[in-house]
């Protein structure tokens, strides 16, 4: 038996609901295709915000945070002799030695990857030049140095803690570069997936269109 023979053997009614449920079933394979494509691209989208581009930022502020105690430290050397200054110096010094390493926890965040293990050293190394540099610090604002090269050399300690931290920053930032450059390659990914789905959404609906028309055309016979 013809397929043609197949559908004239039910009565109109059954023909039309069964054409019907071709259509809408048709649609719904194409709109499923579709939205399956779009919510997969919004939440690729979203993990990015929230976690890689997130980290980026973050990274910056550090970058913004470390600089800023390098030059408020700097600023408290060159005013040496100016107590109003080193006054007003010493507490945004403190503020952006606490700004780094809270950005430098956040980066360190609960995972236990490269990028976590170095931005915890990079803490680590920040309350280490604090701890060193702090009296020295307190010192130039309470009058303890009357010399630059004195105030100086009880920094080299503090110091050389913070060279390790700028050492350490290209490695986290090279490891951020990277896990950004696999986000970016898994978003492609999923967006090729969902076009690929898509395209599958419709050379099925084409398929599907020919059953729909015979039927249509043994309804209308």
């Amino acid at each position: 038996m013809s397929l043609q023979s197949l559908l004239r053997s039910f009565n109109i009614r059954t023909r039309m609901w069964g054409a019907i449920a071709m259509v809408l079933g048709l649609l719904a394979l194409v709109a499923g295709g579709g939205l399956y494509g779009i919510l997969s691209l919004q939440k690729s989208s979203d993990d990015f915000v929230q976690t890689t581009h997130q980290d980026l930022m973050t990274l910056s502020h550090l970058r913004g945070s470390l600089g800023d105690v390098r030059r408020f430290e700097k600023d408290l050397l060159l005013n040496l002799d100016d107590a109003q200054a080193t006054a007003k110096y010493l507490p945004r010094w403190q503020q952006s030695v606490d700004d780094a390493r809270r950005y430098a926890r956040e980066l360190k965040g609960n995972q236990d990857d490269e990028g976590s293990r170095t931005a915890a050293q990079i803490d680590q190394g920040l309350g280490t030049y604090a701890e060193a540099a702090a009296p020295v610090l307190k010192g130039i604002q309470e009058g303890s140095y009357s010399a630059l090269a004195d105030a100086r050399l009880a920094l080299n300690p503090a110091r050389k803690a913070v060279h390790a931290v700028e050492q350490d920053f290209p490695k986290l930032q090279t490891h951020l570069t990277e896990e950004e450059a696999a986000t970016n390659a898994e978003r492609a990914a999923v967006t090729q997936q969902a076009f690929t789905l898509l395209g599958i959404s419709l050379l099925l609906a084409v398929v599907v269109v020919v059953p729909a028309m015979l039927v249509v055309h043994v309804i209308m016979v």
